[in-house]
């Protein structure tokens, strides 16, 4: 038993470093995933190429979800793929059962029922040697998102992506 024991292991170990070679850890960086949220509707989770995020309210932030891998040095044509779930009415006010007890069930249903998910696949711009700070999402009117790689928030003059905290939707919105 031992001899299979250390079979599986050696073939486990060498399974293990073959991947590694092949993500070629010197092309790659790994960084925290983040999210401003510009929208009214609620963020009940995000994804960036597979690399999951917390939730956020309508105008919100979230952050230090670890980790995303990407490319160290920016090329054209990096791409991020960013899934979410939102909820178009994050202040709605579901009945309870009994105080403590949970929420009433056709309620909660109807509301859940109510929930969008996007998927967008959005190009990365250009980002410098000096290094980056994860990936950020910004979440827009219109169900649109942009990312950056900076390590400055919204409010900071040198941000490279410069949306008010709180944008309205518009009446209508353009055709993606």
């Amino acid at each position: 038993m031992q001899g299979k024991n250390r079979l599986f292991l050696l073939t486990l170990g060498a399974l293990t470093l073959t991947g590694c070679e092949a993500m070629r850890p010197d092309d790659t960086l790994a960084g925290d995933v983040r999210g401003y949220n510009h929208t009214a509707k609620g963020i009940n989770w995000f994804r960036v190429n597979g690399a999951g995020a917390p939730g956020m309210n309508a105008y919100g932030m979230a952050g230090g979800a670890c980790c995303i891998v990407y490319a160290r040095t920016w090329k054209p044509g990096l791409k991020a793929r960013v899934e979410w779930e939102a909820d178009p009415n994050p202040h709605e006010i579901i009945p309870r059962v009994k105080q403590g007890a949970g929420f009433e069930p056709e309620a909660y249903a109807r509301h859940v029922a109510q929930y969008q998910r996007f998927v967008r696949t959005v190009d990365i711009p250009p980002y410098g040697p000096e290094g980056t700070c994860g990936i950020t999402v910004h979440f827009l009117p219109c169900d649109r998102v942009e990312v950056t790689q900076s390590c400055h928030g919204p409010s900071h003059p040198d941000s490279k992506i410069k949306y008010p905290r709180e944008m309205k939707e518009p009446a209508t919105c353009p055709r993606s």
